[in-house]
């Protein structure tokens, strides 16, 4: 797969580039460095990603019978790769990082795969198709409602929560 990178660094080479882009992305951020990025290499890697995970999931949907099982695949997230000067996915509710696969297999059903969609509606499409019983489960039926919008979460929120509570273990954690 990274024989098949165009780039003139060595298969070490862009590993240890991908390596260094990992563990340093919010320096490179916030140091507003994304542009010093070689963004098309990282975008090479990560459609080589997908490349594997596809194969995989044929694989899977390949091994079981269609008419007894349901597959379903969805991502959580999308990257950024430099637009609006971001790298990742944690840093901006944008269609870059919120626009996700949703792959259905074995369910005898058209869903538009323009609509907007939350993982939460896939549960309640399930459970109602197959006439199981559920308590309060949010969502709306995809075979029989659309969506006008979508929540999506950011968790930087949560994330400046738990830093403050490491930088002073005494306090009591935050709950609620």
């Amino acid at each position: 797969l990274i024989d098949a990178i165009e780039s003139d660094l060595s298969t070490d080479e862009i590993l240890q580039y991908a390596d260094e882009i990992h563990e340093s992305i919010y320096d490179i951020i916030a140091g507003g460095r994304v542009n010093t990025i070689d963004t098309d290499l990282l975008k090479q890697l990560y459609h080589g990603e997908i490349k594997i995970v596809d194969a995989y999931i044929k694989q899977i949907v390949d091994a079981v019978n269609l008419d007894e099982t349901i597959v379903v695949i969805t991502g959580d997230h999308g990257e950024f790769f430099g637009e609006y000067g971001l790298l990742g996915h944690q840093v901006l509710g944008r269609d870059e990082s919120t626009h996700v696969p949703l792959v259905v297999a074995g369910l005898d059903v058209d869903i538009d795969t323009s609509s907007i969609v939350q993982h939460i509606d896939i549960m309640r499409t399930y459970f109602e198709y197959n006439n199981i019983q559920f308590g309060q489960l949010q969502g709306v039926n995809l075979l029989k409602e659309e969506r006008e919008h979508a929540i999506t979460e950011w968790h930087a929120a949560r994330d400046l929560i738990y830093q403050g509570y490491e930088e002073n273990k005494s306090s009591a954690p935050v709950s609620g």
